[in-house]
């Protein structure tokens, strides 16, 4: 393949001649001539380091857009909805749990105060996608609402039922770990021969009565007398399989169970019955009714004398036919019976019989704005940080499992993140504060005000070598060493960007030696040395990240998306750009 001589003293090779090394080479000499190379932009005196000229484009790792709903309660909406059923306590522990009718499982502390962690139950996994959410309910067992069954990897599973989230959309019941995120098991539940299930699966529920058995609910049909089914317990030594039931029985004593409350309700003493609400007569209101699930079925019921007084009952918020204000009876260990508020900011939960009595009041939704920082530590966490809970919460990036957060509400709100050998950074003000990630426990505070005044600390990145800190002031990226004790050295970027635009964030790829500066609206390259890369991408982030090859920028809403560097051979952007020729340009 001839070489010749381009315009203006350069050479120029077109790709996939036979020099192979000219398409190549960031230099070529020929005779006393050096060329360098397109997009070489450095003076010949750095050679053989000049910077190569590099693009961003649409990254392919997953983009976030949800991770709100685990980190926050409630997943982030403002008011919370609890599934009919949709409530179960470990009055032992105090550890809540509540489906809410977006299909998700919360689990809180202290009975709601504390917000522990979600899952989605309908993920394919637990249920399938296709599930109602509505449809989904919590399976307890007297007052540990721990989950029954054998071959048990833990004594405190808990476990849901689903409506029409079994094969070909009958009812199933699946087993999950305590924090629920290892799923153990979904089991269908067979339907009695002449007894269909009802095509409204918000009305079956299900309750453990044994340590062997489980009773589920549901209306005969048209509404009518309630159907009481009952079946064994599965073996998780399998992690499905379906469920055949041992006895069936009808209820049909008492005409006002054609206006049934469609919840089972615990009984605060023995967990062998389960019962409901239901309207006794116009003029007595209401009483909760309870069976024996472990016998045969007795024709009468056993009144639970518990709150036999009809007045006791706030008969116009707990109606026996409509669950649009309180629902999800559960039991609490020093009050007894209680209800959740529905569809409300302020979610508590009260006793059944006087919702005005010893109020629960549950946590709120984080806001919804006030995402800041993000850091990666490995392909299992990532950190996202929330300025106004003053937590860096540690979640992972794909399914969103919540781990231990990261109390910073001692030292400063989250702002900038970077994480580096299981310490957390928090760049916030003019002081960088440290954490430990395998204590989750305050390490130190970096004070960098003689480099950076006021609030100009606008970005933080660790390579894995060095600490780097953006004054957004004047374009400066500071460098300290590994653990940020020592102060090496500065570079200026060389367009000076902050005359133009506001800078937010700093990311460093030590892969390909480049700097990522976010401003306000855009993301840019730039080499180590501070040179601009011909490089820019619209962003508008608050942090950013490199990991996986990939550039991921978080935004206030918790959203990320990710960008990835991508060039040629010869150091143009990938794509279809036709024929593309290597041109050296003459420097000495």
């Amino acid at each position: 393949m001839a070489i010749k001589l381009g315009g203006g003293g350069g050479v120029s090779v077109p790709i996939g001649g036979d020099l192979s090394l000219l398409d190549t080479a960031n230099t070529v000499t020929k005779g006393s001539e050096v060329f360098l190379r397109t997009g070489l932009t450095a003076s010949s005196s750095t050679y053989p380091d000049a910077p190569v000229k590099s693009f961003i484009n649409n990254g392919t790792l997953a983009a976030q857009s949800d991770y709100d709903t685990s980190i926050s309660p409630w997943q982030g909406d403002s008011t919370a909805s609890p599934n009919v059923g949709g409530a179960m306590a470990d009055t032992s522990t105090g550890e809540l749990f509540v489906v809410t009718d977006n299909g998700y499982a919360n689990k809180f502390t202290s009975y709601g105060t504390t917000f522990v962690g979600a899952r989605n139950l309908r993920d394919g996994t637990v249920f399938p996608t296709t599930a109602s959410s509505a449809g989904i309910s919590c399976v307890g067992y007297g007052t540990t609402s721990r989950a029954q069954g054998s071959n048990m990897p833990a004594t405190n599973l808990r476990a849901f039922i689903s409506g029409n989230g079994g094969t070909l959309g009958v009812p199933a019941i699946a087993y999950l770990s305590n924090d629920l995120q290892t799923h153990y098991g979904t089991y269908n539940l067979t339907a009695v021969s002449g007894y269909d299930w009802t095509t409204s699966p918000q009305y079956i529920k299900a309750a453990f009565v044994s340590s062997t058995q489980l009773i589920v609910l549901q209306p005969s049909g048209n509404g009518y007398p309630i159907q009481f089914t009952r079946y064994p317990v599965p073996s998780l030594s399998s992690t499905s399989g379906s469920l055949t039931h041992e006895r069936n029985s009808i209820i049909t004593e008492f005409d006002h169970l054609f206006s049934w409350h469609p919840e089972l309700i615990p009984h605060t003493s023995n967990p062998a019955l389960v019962g409901f609400i239901n309207n006794e007569t116009s003029s007595q209101g209401q009483k909760i009714y309870y069976y024996n699930g472990t016998s045969n079925f007795p024709s009468t019921a056993i009144a639970y004398s518990y709150y036999s007084a009809v007045s006791s009952y706030d008969t116009g918020n707990i109606s026996s036919t409509s669950t649009s204000t309180y629902r999800a009876p559960f039991l609490h260990g020093s009050h007894g019976l209680k209800v959740m508020r529905n569809n409300v900011t302020a979610t508590f939960a009260a006793d059944i019989g006087n919702v005005t009595n010893n109020r629960i009041y549950t946590a709120l939704a984080f806001s919804s704005t006030g995402y800041r920082g993000y850091a990666f530590k490995n392909a299992n966490t990532v950190y996202v940080g929330h300025s106004n809970e003053n937590k860096a919460f540690a979640i992972h990036p794909t399914t969103n499992v919540l781990g231990a957060s990261i109390d910073m509400s001692s030292q400063a709100a989250p702002y900038r993140l970077a994480h580096h050998n299981n310490v957390l950074y928090n760049l916030n003000g003019t002081n960088i504060h440290t954490y430990s990630t395998t204590s989750n426990a305050f390490v130190s505070t970096i004070d960098i005000s003689n480099k950076v005044s006021g609030t100009n600390a606008v970005g933080i990145a660790h390579d894995g070598t060095n600490l780097y800190v953006l004054d957004g002031s004047n374009s400066k990226i500071h460098k300290y060493n590994a653990t940020g004790s020592s102060y090496v050295s500065f570079v200026t970027l060389s367009d000076t960007p902050h005359t133009s635009s506001t800078l937010v964030s700093l990311a460093v790829d030590s892969t390909n030696s480049v700097f990522y500066v976010t401003d306000d609206t855009n993301c840019s390259l730039y080499a180590l040395d501070g040179t601009a890369k011909v490089a820019s991408v619209s962003a508008g982030w608050e942090d950013s990240e490199v990991h996986n090859g990939h550039l991921v920028g978080m935004q206030t809403s918790s959203t990320t998306q990710t960008k990835i560097p991508t060039v040629d051979v010869v150091g143009n952007p990938s794509g279809s750009l036709g024929a593309v020729s290597t041109t050296y340009y003459r420097v000495s």
